[in-house]
């Protein structure tokens, strides 16, 4: 029953990138230990900021990892003069290179910097996909944002959509963003077999209690959920919303259903979130990304080419 949940809930569809994909948006960020995100739920405090070890500046934090050091992939795309950062966590049929152009879409109409957080076992990060693993790339690429950046919690927010709802309430949870985006969000995959299976949800494994996590929220949160969703209705969005205790907008379009385009309708996602969150806004300060981020030779995927002998013959 484990392996079959864990094959419906991350299938990890064909890799559409590589290592050499995507140059100058490709990064490898330090992976935190697993144990992290199993113990995250007594809410560890992530670096706000400022810096880490060597001078402390940003970009300094695990300059001095080795090539061969554990790593998430993830995409960087900066936007010129950007105060806010958006960590999006993507669907489960996609991996990086399927909603990059999504997350182009992102920063170019919000005008905010954006990371996309890969998932083990898709895309090339090394799996299998597990619930502790997911929270663990999630930890990294917020420690990353917070530590390598330099960027602020109150410059962040959170994207999640589908089942990267989880891995986004999930640091939500822990720690006080700028705000917090859900697009086809779910109670708990418990309650999401529930609908279909009825009492024999019982002995599906939990992975995600997005019930719980919407309690500890400290930031203002959108939720957007069609009415023709078929595969997560949307009353898990409506209970949601209510458990809510910050600052809310429910987004409930009537024609939307669970995988449509959130770029075709203006009222959809973008009108929303223009009036609900204060963007575009800017800074002065230049997002400075260390160049170790970009060196392929830091993903676990990464050969050393072959070396040509030529041996020379003396007569």
């Amino acid at each position: 029953m484990a392996q079959l949940v864990t094959s419906l809930l991350f299938p990890c569809p064909p890799a559409s990138y590589t290592i050499d994909s995507f140059p100058g948006e490709l990064i490898w960020v330090p992976r935190v230990p697993v144990e992290r995100a199993t113990a995250a739920e007594e809410r560890p405090e992530v670096s706000d900021g400022g810096g880490g070890a060597g001078t402390g500046e940003p970009g300094d934090v695990c300059a001095t990892a080795e090539p061969d050091s554990e790593t998430v992939p993830c995409l960087l795309l900066p936007y010129e003069s950007a105060r806010f950062l958006i960590i999006f966590f993507h669907s489960n049929a996609e991996d990086l290179g399927r909603c990059r152009w999504f997350c182009h879409f992102l920063r170019d109409q919000f005008q905010v910097h954006v990371l996309a957080v890969e998932y083990p076992g898709y895309g090339v990060c090394p799996g299998p996909p597990s619930k502790e693993g997911v929270i663990a790339n999630a930890l990294s690429g917020l420690d990353f944002v917070t530590q390598s950046l330099g960027l602020p919690l109150e410059q962040i927010k959170v994207f999640g959509r589908s089942i990267g709802t989880g891995p986004a309430l999930a640091l939500a949870a822990r720690v006080k963003l700028a705000g917090l985006i859900l697009v086809t969000p779910f109670l708990s995959i418990r309650q999401l077999f529930a609908d279909r299976l009825g009492p024999l949800s019982y002995f599906v494994d939990e992975w995600f209690l997005n019930d719980e996590e919407i309690l500890k929220v400290r930031c203002p949160t959108m939720f957007v959920h069609g009415r023709k969703d078929i595969i997560i209705p949307h009353h898990h969005s409506e209970q949601l919303f209510k458990a809510c205790k910050m600052r809310k907008l429910f987004v409930n379009p009537t024609k939307m259903e669970h995988n449509t385009n959130l770029t075709t309708d203006v009222s959809f996602l973008i009108v929303p979130m223009f009036r609900f969150f204060a963007l575009p806004d800017y800074s002065f300060q230049e997002l400075k990304v260390p160049a170790w981020a970009y060196d392929k030779k830091r993903s676990a995927l990464y050969r050393r080419p072959a070396m040509d002998v030529c041996s020379s013959h003396f007569f």
